[in-house]
């Protein structure tokens, strides 16, 4: 009779620690999914910080281009002189300048309008290096300013 009641001893312990490995497993489980959704927020969040940052690139290039281009102009109206003016400037093909960016980029003329950026040797009458770099710090600050207001802090996307 020992051996019986012995044996169900043995059996309803051996049934607690089932119970219990099993309630182990489901902790685990929760557990192991709760990890997986923190995962996958994060990389959600890294996607879109990443789109972000890929998208800041992308308009980087395109000023760079931009600011090459108007170098260039630039450059070209300091050598052709004050009576040549802007009229000399060459097209950026005609001048054999690469527009500074890559391949199916979407880089678009700059305004060479003295009148709008307040530099130029048609707008200050000459070669006058002091206005001419006057007008220059004019043209930076802008496009400083105008770069300052598009970095404003942008809300990510909610995640679902």
């Amino acid at each position: 009779m020992t051996d019986i009641s012995s044996l169900q001893q043995t059996v309803a312990a051996a049934q607690e620690a089932f119970e219990r490995t099993g309630e182990q497993y489901a902790r685990s489980r929760k557990h192991l999914t709760s990890l997986i959704n923190i995962v996958e927020e994060n990389l959600r969040e890294k996607r879109v910080a990443l789109a972000q940052n890929e998208a800041q690139r992308e308009r980087m290039v395109r000023e760079y281009g931009q600011l090459r281009h108007m170098l260039h102009a630039l450059v070209m109206t300091a050598e052709a002189g004050p009576r040549e003016g802007l009229a000399a400037i060459p097209a950026p093909a005609q001048a054999g300048m690469d527009p500074g960016a890559r391949p199916g980029s979407r880089v678009g003329p700059v305004a060479l309008d003295p009148a709008a950026n307040d530099a130029g040797p048609a707008r200050n009458g000459g070669g006058d290096s002091e206005q001419l770099r006057a007008g220059l710090k004019r043209v930076i600050k802008r496009k400083r300013a105008q770069a300052a207001k598009a970095r404003k802090p942008e809300e990510p996307a909610p995640a679902n």
